[in-house]
């Protein structure tokens, strides 16, 4: 593999090699039974092309141990702004234990192993992505130009992917950051997936277990027959459950965009005592006489359940009918090409969208509970505070103002200047900033 970089770490107990720096620590008991060891590795010399943002790379690390307990590996990644730790645990009981870690792409790392257990060697590689025939699946779509640095960055830090089952349907999840810290559950909007925190929830795992899943009808979960609000509430406490969020002594707050606002309120109804709190992002509350107007605009979502998504014969007829909705311009072009992609998939004949049209058998487009959204959000009980985007024609200042006068004078309701309805779109830094800063707050108000 010419383009690959490796190192090769053997460890003895108590001693190390020379060429690298290893500090054993005192966790060391009688006759050697158990040893906790800390190891060091500085990566100063990485070749230019892992360096750039055109490659994803992989650290992997193979420990050949026995009477091993844990392990965990932490890596340190340096760039010209920001330091970042990502910390990862393990349970072992085989002797060989392989940790890879995806798109660590700064000029210098610092590795970080503790092993409790005994170990006799320590094997540690560093493989350019583009050696791997594409083995590692590129977040950017193929047409994507003029990807932010930023962008670049938060879409390589690493997470973990996989599934989980609720009410016999599998729910595809994604997590990032350390399990030992206080847990966040996002959730997306309608029609949508949960890959529009992508880019936010790296921001917020330095700090917190973060935790993204696709409801089920969307993304790249299952479907079901019916989605009630019962149904969709039950999989927020199957996912933050199965994920391990309640594993912390501190409860998980649940940070929800649009439709996700409306889950995460059915779900603060249905299982109060279980999350902290809600940041409720954009979701739909205007005064009655303008929800009146909007529904004789006559846009609504279409609503048929049995209707087929339609195949389109290739990637860019299938993109050029992609829209948002409510429709609207994006401030960053790259994020609204990002959405577009992973709401698309490839089938038989051609390209056609990953949502599945029983979605629409929801509660959610009932006119009735739309009209009656301010006091509903009022009077759902638990920690509440409202992100919106000033520009938005779902939530806008004066939607503010309405649940205000519907009793909830004591939500904080912040608006972004710029931002429309999809405001992780619009002002996406801005949005990472009022959610870091209110979760800052909601921790020195704990109970």
């Amino acid at each position: 593999m010419s383009n690959a970089l490796y190192f090769a770490i053997p460890v003895l107990i108590p001693e190390a090699d020379n060429a690298w720096e290893a500090i054993m620590s005192d966790g060391r008991q009688a006759h050697g039974e158990l040893v906790s060891t800390q190891v060091f590795v500085d990566l100063l010399a990485i070749p230019g092309s892992f360096r750039g943002y055109a490659h994803r790379y992989i650290m992997a690390l193979s420990i050949s141990a026995f009477n091993c307990v844990a392990v965990s590996v932490g890596a340190l990644r340096f760039s010209p702004a920001v330091l970042r730790s990502y910390d990862f645990e393990h349970q072992v009981n085989r002797p060989e234990l392989l940790t890879v870690f995806n798109g660590l792409t700064a000029k210098t790392f610092s590795l970080a192993i503790i092993i409790y257990g005994r170990f006799d060697r320590i094997q540690f590689s560093m493989i350019d992505t583009a050696t791997l025939n594409d083995s590692t699946p590129n977040e950017l779509p193929p047409d994507a130009v003029d990807v932010p640095a930023w962008l670049e960055e938060a879409l390589q830090v690493p997470r973990e992917e996989g599934f989980i089952e609720s009410q016999g349907c599998k729910l595809r999840y994604y997590r990032w950051g350390d399990r030992s810290n206080p847990g966040l559950l996002l959730l997306h909007g309608f029609l949508a997936h949960s890959r529009c925190f992508a880019f936010v929830a790296p921001y917020l795992a330095q700090h917190y277990h973060v935790v993204a899943f696709d409801m089920s009808g969307m993304g790249e979960s299952g479907v079901r027959e019916a989605y009630t609000d019962a149904v969709r509430a039950t999989e927020v406490m199957d996912v933050a459950r199965d994920t391990g969020l309640f594993d912390h002594a501190l409860k998980p707050g649940l940070i929800a965009h649009s439709y996700g606002g409306h889950v995460a309120l059915a779900a603060l109804r249905l299982f109060q005592d279980v999350f902290h709190g809600a940041i409720v992002c954009d979701l739909m509350a205007l005064r009655p006489e303008r929800l009146r107007e909007h529904f004789k605009s006559g846009r609504d979502l279409p609503s048929d359940p049995d209707r087929p998504n339609r195949i389109y014969p290739d990637y860019a007829t299938a993109k050029s009918r992609f829209v948002l909705s409510p429709r609207q311009p994006v401030n960053e072009p790259s994020l609204f090409d990002y959405m577009a992609f992973h709401s698309l998939k490839q089938v038989e004949g051609g390209w056609s969208w990953k949502f599945d049209p029983s979605v629409f058998r929801s509660e959610f487009g009932s006119r009735d509970r739309i009209l009656e959204q301010g006091r509903y959000i009022v009077e759902t009980p638990g920690r509440k505070v409202i992100v919106y985007g000033q520009e938005s024609v779902l939530f806008d200042d004066d939607s503010a103002d309405y649940i205000r006068e519907c009793g909830g004078q004591d939500i904080p309701m912040i608006g972004i200047p710029g931002a429309r309805h999809h405001l992780m779109l619009d002002e996406p830094m801005a949005f990472v900033g009022i959610l870091r800063a209110t979760l800052a707050q909601w921790e020195l108000q704990r109970d």
